[in-house]
C-alpha cells in the first residue's frame, strides 16, 4: 500500500509541473501577444500624430496663400470702387451732346470682379478620409469650420453678384457700340437716346453695382479676419512649424 501512494506520489509531480509549465508558458504567450497590441498601438498614434503635424503644416500653407490672394483682390476690388465713384460723376454730366466715351470706359473697368478660389485642398481631404478627428485642438477645429463656413458664403454671393452681372452688361445697350469699338471713330459719340430717363437707368445700375462689391468685399474681410486668427491659434499649439 505504502509502494502504491510512493508510486502516485511521484507520478502526480510530472504532472504538477506540467501544468506550471502550461500556465507560465501560456501567460508569456499572453503577454507577448499584448505587448505586441501595444507597439502596435503606439505605432498607429506616432503615425497618426506625424500625419497630424504634416495635416497641420499644409493647412497652415493654405491660409498663408489664401491670406496673400485676398490681399490682392482687395487691392483691386479698392480701384474697381474708386472707379465706380467716378463713373457715378461722369454720369450725371451726361447729356444729349456728351461724350460717352468716359462713362463707357470706366463701366467697362467696373464691371466685374476678380473671385476668391481658396486653397482648400487640405482641409477637403482630411474631411474625406476622417483626418479631422485626430486633431485634438478644439479651437483649431472651431477655427477651420468657422473660416470654410465664411468661404461657402462668400461663394454663394459670388454666384448671385455674377448674375448681376448679367444684368449689368445689358448697360451696353445704351451706347453706339460700333463706333465706340473703331479705332477710326473721332469727335464726340453721344448716347444714342440721350435722354435723362437713360442717365438716370445708367447711375441706377451703378449704385446697385456698388452695394454688391461693398458686400463681396465685407465677405472677403470676414474670411481674412477669421484666417488671421486661425494662424494665430496654429501658432500657438504648434510653435515649431
Amino acid at each position: 500500500m505504502q509502494n502504491n501512494q510512493q508510486q502516485r506520489s511521484v507520478n502526480a509531480e510530472p504532472d504538477r509541473k506540467s501544468r506550471g509549465n502550461y500556465l507560465r508558458d501560456s501567460l508569456m504567450l499572453f503577454l507577448a501577444v499584448f505587448c505586441g497590441f501595444l507597439a502596435e498601438d503606439f505605432r498607429e498614434q506616432k503615425n497618426e500624430e506625424k500625419a497630424t503635424l504634416e495635416y497641420i503644416k499644409a493647412l497652415s500653407e493654405d491660409l498663408s496663400r489664401d491670406s496673400l490672394q485676398l490681399a490682392q483682390i482687395s487691392e483691386h476690388h479698392a480701384s474697381i470702387l474708386s472707379k465706380l465713384d467716378e463713373l457715378q460723376t461722369e454720369i450725371t454730366r451726361l447729356s444729349p451732346v456728351a461724350d460717352s466715351r468716359p462713362v463707357y470706359r470706366l463701366l467697362s473697368f467696373a464691371s466685374g470682379f476678380p473671385d476668391f478660389v481658396p486653397n482648400d485642398g487640405t482641409f477637403e481631404q482630411m474631411k474625406h478620409i476622417g483626418a479631422l478627428r485626430n486633431v485634438k485642438e478644439k479651437d483649431i477645429i472651431d477655427g477651420l469650420l468657422a473660416y470654410h463656413s465664411n468661404v461657402g458664403r462668400l461663394r454663394i454671393n459670388e454666384a448671385i453678384t455674377n448674375q448681376a452681372l448679367i444684368e449689368m452688361d445689358k448697360l451696353t445697350e445704351h451706347f453706339d457700340l460700333v463706333r465706340l469699338q473703331s479705332a477710326d471713330s473721332l469727335g464726340i459719340i453721344p448716347l444714342p437716346d440721350g435722354s435723362p430717363r437713360i442717365r438716370n437707368i445708367l447711375y441706377s445700375y451703378v449704385l446697385n453695382w456698388e452695394l454688391y462689391m461693398v458686400g463681396l468685399q465685407a465677405n472677403r474681410n470676414h474670411i481674412a479676419e477669421f484666417g488671421i486668427k486661425l494662424q494665430k491659434v496654429i501658432r500657438e499649439h504648434y510653435p515649431n512649424l
